[in-house]
């Protein structure tokens, strides 16, 4: 959320969360929550109509814990009823959103370009739109 104004999601982040919800996905979601508590985020996310996507919310404030902590990835699986080889994580921060996941054995997707020495993302997409054929490609969808 940035300055005063209205939150406004990642552009297509709708339609992604829509089409995984078509495809009967359990999704989950990683926040590093920074200045704004867990609470006010799901507070916002409700606001926004994406609440009620996920069936798991890890936000750094209230588990004392933030991306890239392999713990964070595991108890957001839990939750989900997931395995590490059968998620695939999604985020724009080489460190934190793809080098956590893959250290525990997820499957991570890069939205954007940043660069990071060492980190690789099994798939990088510029916009959320491409996410699933590229998770496609990967194999991991039918």
């Amino acid at each position: 959320r940035r300055g005063a104004g209205p939150s406004v999601p990642a552009p297509g982040a709708v339609d992604v969360l829509e089409e995984a919800r078509r495809r009967d996905l359990a999704l989950g979601l990683v926040s590093v929550t920074g200045l704004t508590p867990g609470y006010v985020l799901r507070e916002i996310l409700d606001d926004l109509g994406m609440l009620r996507h996920f069936g798991a919310l890890t936000f750094s404030d209230e588990a004392r814990m933030a991306k890239p902590a392999a713990e964070v990835f595991h108890c957001t699986l839990e939750v989900l009823g997931a395995a590490p080889r059968e998620a695939v994580f999604v985020g724009d921060t080489p460190f934190a959103d793809i080098a956590g996941p893959q250290a525990i054995g997820m499957w991570a997707v890069q939205v954007g370009a940043r660069q990071q020495d060492g980190v690789e993302p099994h798939a990088r997409v510029d916009a959320l739109s491409e996410l699933f054929p590229a998770i496609e490609r990967l194999g991991l969808l039918d």
